[in-house]
C-alpha cells in the first residue's frame, strides 16, 4: 500500500515538472503578435541586404578559393611557390624564354587569371629542369629548335633550393604535336636525346613519379636495344659532351656524399 502511494506521489510530480518545463519553453519560444511585427518590418527595411546575401557569401567563398589556389599570382621565384604546390605536383603554366646549354629551362610562369601588372614580370623567369632525365648536346638543341617561345605544361617534383631549380614534368601545349609524344622527358629518353639522371631517383615520393620513373627506363631501355641517338653505334661523343657528362658525373658523386 505504501509503495502504491509513493509510485503515485513520484508520477504526479513527474507530470508537473513536465508541465513547467513545457510552460517554460512556450513562454521563451512563442513569439507575440508585437514580436513578429517588429520581425516582419526587419525584413522590409533590409530586404535587399536579406536579397544579396546568398551572392556575398557565395562570392567570399570564390576569394578564399582563389586565394588558396594562387589563381592570379604570377610566381617569378622559385621560392614564391608554396610548398603544397610541390607536395600535390601542382600542374603550372608557362612559356618557355630559352634553354640553357645544360638543358635547364628559363620559363615565365603564365597564371590562370592574366592581369594587366603582370607584364612588368616577363623579365623575371623561373629555372625548370626536366626531372629524371639528363638531356644529351643533341638534346639540348634539339629542344632550343622546337621549345622556344613555346607554351608548356610543367608539373612540379621537387625544389632544388641550393641552385634555385625546379625539378619537373615538362608538357608541351597549345600547338600541333604527335598524340604519342607524352611528355618531353620521356621524349628525349625515347629517341636517345637524353639518359636517366639516377641522383634523382631519391625524390620519387608518390606513385604517379613512380610510374614515370618506371616509363622512363622502359623508353630508354627500348632507346637502347633500338641503337636510337646517343646509344647508336655511329654516335661519337663530342669533346663538350664528354665533359659534360664528366661534371654530371662528379655533381652526383657530391650530391650522394652529402645525403
Amino acid at each position: 500500500m505504501t509503495s502504491t502511494v509513493m509510485n503515485s506521489n513520484s508520477t504526479e510530480h513527474y507530470e508537473e515538472e513536465k508541465k513547467s518545463t513545457i510552460e517554460r519553453f512556450k513562454s521563451w519560444w512563442s513569439p507575440t503578435k508585437l514580436d513578429l511585427d517588429k520581425f516582419s518590418h526587419y525584413v522590409d527595411q533590409n530586404i535587399l541586404v536579406i536579397r544579396y546575401l546568398p551572392y556575398a557569401v557565395g562570392c567570399l567563398g570564390i576569394v578564399v578559393i582563389f586565394r588558396s589556389i594562387r589563381m592570379a599570382t604570377k610566381f617569378t621565384k622559385a621560392k614564391q611557390i608554396p610548398r603544397s604546390f610541390i607536395r600535390k605536383n601542382v600542374q603550372l603554366n608557362g612559356r618557355v624564354d630559352s634553354i640553357n646549354l645544360d638543358g635547364t629551362f628559363k620559363v615565365e610562369h603564365l597564371p590562370i587569371i592574366p592581369l594587366p601588372w603582370h607584364r612588368l614580370y616577363r623579365d623575371s623567369l623561373l629555372n625548370v629542369r626536366l626531372a629524371f632525365v639528363s638531356p644529351s648536346i643533341s638534346g639540348t638543341y634539339w629542344m632550343r629548335l622546337n621549345m622556344t617561345n613555346k607554351p608548356v605544361k610543367f608539373q612540379l617534383i621537387y625544389r632544388m633550393n641550393d641552385t634555385n631549380q625546379l625539378l619537373a614534368i615538362v608538357r608541351p601545349y597549345g600547338y600541333k604535336l604527335p598524340k604519342s609524344m607524352g611528355t618531353l622527358n620521356e621524349t628525349l629518353v625515347r629517341n636517345g636525346l637524353a639518359s636517366l639522371n639516377q641522383s634523382d631517383n631519391v625524390l620519387v615520393s608518390t606513385k604517379k613519379q613512380s610510374r614515370l620513373l618506371a616509363s622512363l627506363e622502359s623508353c630508354q631501355t627500348k632507346a637502347m636495344k633500338d641503337g636510337s641517338g646517343m646509344w647508336s653505334i655511329n654516335h661519337k661523343e663530342t669533346l663538350l659532351e664528354s665533359t659534360k657528362r664528366m661534371f654530371d658525373n662528379m655533381l652526383n658523386k657530391l650530391k650522394s656524399s652529402r645525403q
